[in-house]
This record gives C-alpha cells, structure tokens and sequence, in this order.
C-alpha cells in the first residue's frame, strides 16, 4: 500500500480478533524497519494497533508506507510438533463422576501451559513440563483443551469426553389372548448417550431380535424398544426377556447389564375333553359321577343342570345318588372368553341292550 506525501492517513483493519491471538505491526519508511509493535496474548483488535502505530509517524514527509500484518494463532501450530500429549486422551464416565487428565509437554522451553474448561481458563504454568486438571463430568455439553505456546505459536489437544448415564429399563405389556398379536415394550428411562445403547431380546435362552439407536444426543433421554409377537397357548410359560447395555466397544469400560422379564401367560376360552354329547348307561336307582373335564386360561368355572333346573353344584364332577334314567345333564365352563356347554343323556341300560339287538337283527335280515 502506498500512501503520497501529505495525505492524511487512516489504517483500518476490521474482523480480526482473538483471545489469544499474536499481531506484529511492521511499519517501513522507504525499506527501512522504523517500528515494530508486538501485541502478545492480550486482548487487543488489529486495528486499535494500527491506530497507535500511526499516531508515531508524521505522515507529511513520508514517501512510502508498507505495512505488514503477521499472526500467530492456534491454526499455525504444526501438526508433526505438536508437544503435548493428554493422558488418558478419551475419558468415557458416568453422569457427576470426576476425571484427573494429565497433559505432558515434550518440549520444556515453552511459554506457559493451560487448560481451558468450558469458559473457564486456569493460570499459565511456565516451567511445568505436566498440568494434571480434575474434569468434572456433571454437564454433557463438557469441553477440555490443553493449550501451550512454544515458539511464538500455540498448540492445543483436546480431550474427547462421553458422558453416560446407566439406563433403567421397565418392562411392560397387556394381558395376552390366544390368536392375537401383541408388542412387549422395553422402556429405557434417563440413559446417555443413547447411540452407545443397545437392547438385546430373548425368548427363553434364544436371542431373537436386537435393536439399536442412531441419535447422536448427548444429554440423557428416554427409548423404548417394541417387540411383535404372536401368541398361542403353546408359548404358556414362555419367559422373554430383555436386556439393555451401553456399549462402548473393546477398549471402553464394561457398563451393567440390565433386564426385565416376563413370563407369558396365553388367555384362551375353555373348551372341553372328548364330545360335547355323551350318552350314559345307568341302572334306575344306582349311584353315578359324571365328569366333565375342560381346559381354559383362566381356569373355568362350572355350572351343572338337570333337565334345565339348576343344581348346587360347582365342580368339574357331578355326583349323583340314586339316578334316574331319562334325564338330561348339563355342564357349563365358563371364562370370561367363553361358555361352552357339554350334554349328559342318561339311557337305561335295559333300553341300550335293546337297541343293540336290534341293531343286530337289522344286519342279520
């Protein structure tokens, strides 16, 4: 840039600012360094340098100004020299822990070390060749750098952070009917981060399904996996389980395993052993059972009739003293899914035999 004589001069230089940014002002007068301005690591603009710079100089017996700008930030550290090392250089934690980090410089014959947490920023430590610093693990937006000026330049590592939080799985579903399709839900509440976690379904002792999360939140948060199923009475007993776990690969700490189960329980209306129609033998005047056997889930209850008047009777068997032939039996299972009834015709033995033979002459003739 030139600047004629007698011109009145204004040097400004805008948008260019940083906490800790190194500005040299070079100002020559015909090839000659008349002055240098260095603004180290104070908080100062390019151009309030400037200002001052110009206000040394008389403008009107200048012929040529150059002017040369000069920064050192922390984009200019090399990457091969970079000398600090962080150990460990990832910390994975749980919600509220604290970590000790240990930054170690190669290099001794540096500027100042420290550490910058967040907005906070701790003393420079000239002569330290290690600054261990406590990472408090409360806030999952946490930020850790360990910087260090060498050289006029300066170099930082960042620590990389994950911030869990062990989930809590609640395991719920509705009552199950036979024939019906059913979800099991497998609710994780308050877990971080939850692209760590993964939910691992069994069948008994089969693993069945596995489900995994692609959010990339950081703060704690609440998932559910879902499970479809089919029932029939055959998985009665049945145990499904799930389990839910943060997994943060080989070289990550091993986080508890937690799981819910829930043993099946099939709902079906109670349907009865054999025929629903018996015919029985009975001698006028004997003592005779009847059985009526019914499988269901609940459990039935029953209900006995003769000739449709009620009896007091509650049970899968009737006992019955001094029956009489001719009549009419009937038994009721009842659940709340169904009521089938079954039919005892209670025949003399003297008419059975009769049929018989006569279902033999029949066949004879």
């Amino acid at each position: 840039m030139s600047i004629p004589t007698d011109y009145p001069t204004t040097l400004n230089i805008t948008n260019v600012y940083h906490t800790f940014l190194v500005i040299r002002i070079y100002l020559y007068k015909e090839s000659v360094l008349i002055f240098l301005l260095k603004s180290s690591d104070i908080c100062i603009t390019a151009s309030q340098i400037c200002d001052m710079a110009l206000c040394l100089l008389e403008t009107s017996c200048m012929k040529t100004l150059l002017f040369c700008l000069s920064t050192d930030a922390d984009s200019t550290c090399p990457k091969d020299s970079n000398p600090l090392q962080l150990e460990p250089s990832e910390v994975i934690g749980e919600h509220g822990d604290e970590v000790i980090v240990n930054c170690t410089s190669s290099s001794e014959d540096h500027d100042g070390m420290y550490w910058i947490n967040g907005d906070n920023r701790t003393d420079s430590q000239e002569d330290a060749a290690f600054f261990p610093y406590s990472v408090s693990l409360s806030d999952y937006n946490v930020t850790a750098e360990c910087k260090i000026k060498v050289n006029s330049s300066e170099c930082g590592k960042e620590l990389g952070i994950t911030i869990y939080i062990t989930p809590l799985s609640i395991f719920h579903v509705k009552a199950m009917v036979e024939g019906e399709q059913y979800e099991l839900h497998c609710d994780i509440h308050e877990v971080a981060p939850v692209q760590n976690l993964t939910v691992r379904w069994y069948k008994d002792s089969q693993l069945i399904h596995t489900d995994s999360f692609t959010d990339t939140i950081k703060t704690q948060v609440n998932m559910s996996s879902i499970l479809t199923i089919n029932i029939s009475r055959g998985d009665s007993g049945v145990q499904f389980k799930c389990e839910a776990q943060l997994d943060f690969g080989p070289s990550g700490p091993v986080t508890p395993v937690l799981f819910a189960t829930y043993n099946i329980s099939v709902d079906y209306a109670p349907e009865f052993k054999g025929n629903t129609t018996d015919l029985i033998s009975v001698k006028e005047g004997d003592d005779v059972t009847l059985n009526c056997e019914a499988e269901g889930n609940p459990p039935p209850s029953f209900h006995w009739t003769r000739d449709g008047v009620n009896l007091m009777a509650n049970t899968s068997n009737l006992s019955i003293t001094q029956v009489m032939a001719g009549s009419v039996y009937t038994c009721t299972a009842h659940n709340y899914l169904g009521t089938p009834t079954k039919l005892y015709h209670t025949l003399s033995s003297v008419f059975i035999l009769l049929g018989l033979f006569s279902k033999m002459f029949d066949l004879i003739m």
